[in-house]
């Protein structure tokens, strides 16, 4: 038999996890007049690469040349050819 207790708190316990699922929602609800959030935008043309450019580059002529070599390596065969 139910409780007066257990009654009381049958729809909380139905309710509530809709409440809490949609607290995120609600806390990002934006005002009409709100000023929406824009991408970065270099400036100046040195901004645009820097020296990640150049890192960029000599990473990726690194990563070039390993595997060139790692193809240029004969493979080795016995005396059965």
């Amino acid at each position: 038999m139910l409780t007066r207790t257990d009654r009381m708190l049958r729809p909380l316990a139905f309710v509530a996890p809709l409440v809490l699922a949609a607290l995120p929602v609600i806390a990002q609800v934006a005002t009409a007049d709100a000023e929406k959030p824009r991408p970065p935008v270099p400036t100046k043309p040195e901004d645009l690469g820097g020296g990640h450019m150049v890192m960029m580059i000599i990473f990726g002529l690194g990563l070039l040349a390993l595997v060139i070599g790692a193809c240029l390596i004969p493979a080795k065969r016995g005396h059965m050819d």
